[in-house]
């Protein structure tokens, strides 16, 4: 109160004052009504008063709350701005530093990959609506010096462009970082994002896609202490610098919509960095008709054979040189032109991923680098490509073995078991199948269910026999399992009925969010629970009178009290204690796919937990005090908790906007059941990302490259087309990519 005005705070303690009047007033009624005339004519005072208390205090929410809905969000202040695009950039700066390490990005430096303006004219615009001269050439050893040139941009627009494996995402990344920690006040926050996650249909404008996506990733943007809408503002404002990586992963039609778009969002000063390959730009830029409008365009030089060799020298460990002495010198002395033991290695060592590939397989495992000149095993790039791709998923189980130190996983980027390398690579190349026939790179763990034709009846089914299951054991337990077989009939009917109207909509649930950290919080979850149990107490209290038992005034006042506190109950639990759960902290970090995913875990077990603990509490003790005269107040309770946990468990299964951790339970049981994927998959791919096969952008997967994403899809399909795997395997991928 000490922001507001004298005259609003004498104001709001006279209310307040006159409210604590009334019901101290009331309360004398009642006590004196009783003291004189009796419990029953107390009764019907303490009703009336119920009332009175009940329907102020209903008006006040219901006025409170469409005043919050209908009043017009404040525009936050360019200070308060400044402060959400600071904690944002924090937040982008630390996932992407433990990202780069995961990546090996600076061990122990970055590979020497030279970039330069392309000399395709017709991917440029003109040289009037960009700024020539400036962002000619870089290094992706000297990233300073490409973020100062940057920076000197009139429009801080960049293509990146290359061959397949050259480094366009890496170098993203590198000018993200470098951006981050030498931001400036007021400076736009860069954010990688997927390109392919964006989907023009539904957001035709940039900003509303980038603020989707904000919102989704970061959650400190919605913490208490950020201004409201935080994410929409930065966005809309142009405090964002969006990254989009990978527009060749699209369609070409989607490709072509994607650039339109960017051309009609983009004002006068809006920046925007591409990843792309080459030939796919060309492609997407003859579709559309148009170029990125005032970019410059950077395209991947190959490396030379003398800056791959020191590079891989740079790697070795001293006392290893004698026996890579003879395979640098002849990656050095090669040449493309003329035939030669080294040939062979140069062309695979032009690409920053097939010298990450000779490093990995040879210098990591410490293996003998003889057979990489051998050109009668080997005698074309494709070749010995193929060999480095066949050992990589061996060599990283085996170089990264697993630690069961949980809290120091994240630090050496070490999985927590060891996997079976058969194993990974059959579950890795059906991921990898299941992806490629819809047209993406992206492995979104939510979307697991939609690759599965069955889920619709398997999910109506798993809700329909856990519910029934849950209601046979519920009632079974008081009235006999026999007995209980009606009931767990019914519940199951009623929930796969249920289920059959949601299956649809939970297929395409994007993840929901729950913190259950209590540090810092204890004050607004109290502030929560207690006005939500105030307002259900009085609600309740008033309902209860006037519809309670039929068994005189004292019983009528005894049903008005259970009934107001369990009402109270329930409002608090499933109204205050969800509303608290899903505000983020003011700790929330950017979102990883496993912490998305315990989310959105949490957010379910909670929804469902708290329906249980509220309905059945309510049930239990209305029914028994209904009962309590007839049956005996045992049986009223025992009965009334039996069947509000099993009406509790139907409603949290099937009720609220975010399943998407039901849908992804139900579709991993299954196609663990068809041995197509491990059981937890979520873990199997943390693991697969701490030892490098996967990367991670925001809650998203990607295979560590597209190429072997590629390699893995083709040795799949080959093994189960010649009969080297299970059929039903083989028949499962065709039947869910639409292969046939």
């Amino acid at each position: 109160m000490a922001g507001q005005s004298r005259p609003v705070r004498v104001w709001r303690m006279a209310v307040l004052a006159a409210g604590l009047v009334g019901v101290a007033g009331l309360l004398a009624w009642t006590v004196l009504t009783w003291m004189t005339k009796g419990l029953e004519a107390a009764a019907w005072v303490a009703g009336i008063a119920a009332a009175v208390l009940a329907v102020p205090a209903v008006l006040a929410w219901l006025v409170g709350w469409w005043r919050t809905s209908t009043a017009p969000r404040p525009a936050p202040s360019g200070e308060e701005l400044e402060q959400a695009a600071a904690k944002l950039a924090e937040a982008v700066a630390e996932q992407w530093r433990e990202e780069a390490e995961a990546r090996s990005l600076n061990d122990p430096a970055p590979m020497p990959v030279r970039w330069r303006a392309t000399g395709r004219a017709e991917l440029v615009d003109h040289s009037v609506n960009r700024t020539p001269g400036v962002l000619e050439e870089a290094c992706s050893d000297d990233i300073p010096a490409l973020v100062e040139r940057f920076r000197a941009l009139r429009r801080r627009r960049l293509v990146i462009l290359g061959a397949p494996g050259s480094g366009k995402t890496t170098l993203a990344v590198q000018l993200l970082r470098s951006l981050l920690e030498s931001r400036r006040e007021g400076e736009a926050v860069p954010v990688l994002l997927s390109a392919a996650d964006w989907d023009v249909d539904r957001h035709p404008r940039l900003a509303d896609w980038v603020a989707a996506v904000l919102d989704r990733d970061y959650p400190l943007l919605r913490t208490p202490g950020m201004p409201p809408g935080a994410a929409d503002r930065l966005a809309e404002r142009g405090r964002i610098l969006p990254m989009l990586d990978g527009l060749d992963e699209m369609p070409v039609p989607a490709r072509a919509s994607v650039l339109t778009a960017l051309n009609r969002s983009l004002d006068e000063g809006d920046p925007v960095v591409v990843t792309c390959r080459t030939d796919e730009y060309a492609h997407t830029v003859a579709t559309a008709g148009d170029v990125l409008t005032s970019a410059e365009v950077l395209e991947a030089e190959p490396l030379t054979p003398r800056a791959a060799a020191d590079y891989l020298h740079r790697c070795l460990p001293p006392q290893r040189l004698p026996a890579w002495e003879p395979v640098l010198a002849r990656l050095r002395a090669a040449s493309p032109h003329w035939p030669g033991a080294g040939r062979v290695l140069a062309e695979v060592a032009a690409t920053p991923l097939g010298l990450w590939l000779v490093r990995t397989v040879y210098i990591d495992r410490n293996a003998d680098p003889a057979p990489l000149l051998d050109e009668h095993r080997f005698p074309t790039a494709d070749t010995l490509r193929d060999h480095l791709f066949d050992h990589l998923i061996d060599v990283l189980i085996t170089t990264r073995p697993p630690i069961t130190d949980s809290g120091k996983q994240d630090k050496l980027f070490r999985p927590r078991r060891r996997h079976d390398s058969v194993r990974v690579r059959a579950w890795l190349g059906y991921l990898a199948a299941l992806l490629d026939g819809q047209g993406t790179r992206d492995l979104a763990w939510w979307r697991l269910a939609a690759t599965i034709p069955t889920f619709p009846a398997t999910f109506r089914l798993t809700v329909g026999l856990t519910a029934g299951f849950i209601g046979w054991l519920a009632f079974g337990l008081t009235y006999g399992l026999a007995s209980g077989l009606l009931f767990g009939l019914t519940f199951g009917l009623l929930g796969w009925l249920r289920a059959r109207q949601i299956a649809e909509s939970a297929i395409r649930d994007l993840p929901g969010y729950a913190d259950l950290r209590l540090r810092h919080r204890w004050t607004d979850l109290i502030h929560k629970l207690a006005s939500r149990f105030t307002f259900g107490l009085l609600a309740g209290l008033a309902v209860g009178i006037a519809s309670g038992p039929m068994h005189g005034l004292g019983a009528k006042l005894i049903g008005g009290l259970i009934a107001g506190f369990t009402f109270g109950l329930m409002t608090m639990l499933m109204g205050g204690l969800m509303e608290w759960a899903e505000a983020p902290a003011s700790a929330a970090r950017a979102t990883t796919p496993t912490a998305s995913w315990k989310a959105d875990r949490n957010l379910n077990l909670l929804r469902i937990g708290t329906s249980m603990l509220a309905i059945g509490l309510s049930l239990g003790l209305n029914v028994g005090f209904l009962y309590g005269f007839s049956a005996g107040l045992t049986s009223g309770l025992t009965g009334g908790i039996s069947g509000g946990l099993a009406l509790g468990l139907a409603g949290g299964l099937t009720v609220g906007n975010h399943r998407a951790w039901l849908a992804y339970l139900v579709a991993t049981c299954w196609l663990a059941w068809k041995k197509l994927l491990p059981r937890n998959m979520v873990a199997f791919l943390d693991d697969c990302h701490q030892i490098g096969l996967l990367r991670a952008i925001g809650p998203l997967y990607q295979f560590r490259h597209a190429e072997f994403q590629d390699y893995l899809v083709s040795n799949y399909q080959r093994t189960y087309e010649t009969g080297g795997g299970r059929g039903p395997q083989r028949e499962q991928v065709a039947s869910n990519t639409g292969e046939r």
